[in-house]
C-alpha cells in the first residue's frame, strides 16, 4: 500500500449538471481530514474517524467523494 496524498477536503453539493443520483443539495460545506491510498489497483479514501462515534460522512457523500470525474476518486471510503 502506497501513501497517494494527504489532505483535506471541501464536502459541497456537486453542480445541477452532475448525475443527479449522486448530487445532494443540502449539504454543507466542511473540511475533513483523508489519505488517499493505493495497491494493486485498488485505492482507497482513509479518513480518520477513530475518535467519533458516528463516520464524518454520509454514505451518499461517501459516493460523491469515490466518484472518478466529480470527487477524489476512489473504490472506497475507510473511517
Amino acid at each position: 500500500l502506497a501513501l497517494s496524498s494527504a489532505s483535506a477536503f471541501s464536502v459541497r453539493p456537486l453542480s445541477s449538471t452532475a448525475n443527479t443520483s449522486l448530487r445532494r443539495t443540502t449539504l454543507e460545506a466542511r473540511k475533513v481530514a483523508f489519505s488517499k491510498y493505493h495497491g494493486l489497483g485498488n485505492d482507497f479514501i482513509l479518513i480518520d474517524d477513530r475518535d467519533k462515534s458516528e463516520p464524518s460522512l454520509t454514505p451518499e457523500e461517501s459516493a460523491m467523494l469515490c466518484h472518478r470525474n466529480f470527487g477524489i476518486g476512489g473504490d472506497g471510503v475507510i473511517f
